[in-house]
This record gives C-alpha cells, sequence and structure tokens, in this order.
C-alpha cells in the first residue's frame, strides 16, 4: 500500500511540475482546491495523465536522438549505457540485463 501511495504522489508531482499554473492542470477541473470535489475522479484524471505522459527513459531519450540506430532482441539499443550515459550505469552488468539499465527513467533534473 506504501508503495502504490508513493507512486501515486511522484505520478501527481510530475503532473503538478508540468505546468506553469494550476489553472491549465487537468486536476484543476477535479476541484483540486477543493477537497470535497478532489476525491471524487482524481485517480482516473492522474492515471490518464500518465498514460499519455510516459516518464522518458534513456532508450526513449537515445532513440528520439538516432531513430535509426540498431536495436538488440529486446528492443534496446545497441550500444552500451555505460558508453552514451555514464551517470545511468550505477549497476553490475552481471546483475542486470540491458533492458534493466536501458529503461531507467531519466532523473527529471536533467
Amino acid at each position: 500500500m506504501e508503495v502504490i501511495l508513493m507512486a501515486r504522489l511522484k505520478d501527481l508531482k510530475r503532473m503538478c511540475k508540468a505546468y506553469d499554473a494550476c489553472i491549465y492542470c487537468p486536476m484543476s477541473e477535479a476541484g483540486c482546491a477543493s477537497p470535497n470535489k478532489f476525491y471524487d475522479n482524481a485517480d482516473e484524471i492522474v492515471d490518464k495523465w500518465v498514460s499519455e505522459h510516459p516518464v522518458k527513459t534513456y532508450a526513449m531519450d537515445f532513440f528520439e536522438k538516432f531513430p535509426k540506430a540498431p536495436k538488440d532482441p529486446s528492443g534496446c539499443p545497441m550500444p552500451c549505457i555505460r558508453l552514451i550515459y555514464p551517470e545511468a550505469m550505477d549497476k553490475s552488468c552481471l546483475e542486470y540485463t540491458c533492458k534493466d539499465c536501458w529503461n531507467q527513467p531519466i532523473p527529471e533534473d536533467k
């Protein structure tokens, strides 16, 4: 339960950061400022927004820049992530697959 709540809060925080003003946020229609209305459909609104705005991964970023780059059988870029994004390589290759490394979310401050 706590993990689900933390994930939901991360999604909501990411959604809030995406808008310059609350009036443009989909949650404002749900009564974000009014707790009586907020709970009625907040989950639906956040779920819809998250599905339309997935967290950007290193693989997504790489293929945006190099759309014709070859892929391995799992759909990941062929070069090792440490050659392109050395900051993302904090794992041991022996313990993880390329898919694990390439599908890490890019930190939002980047």
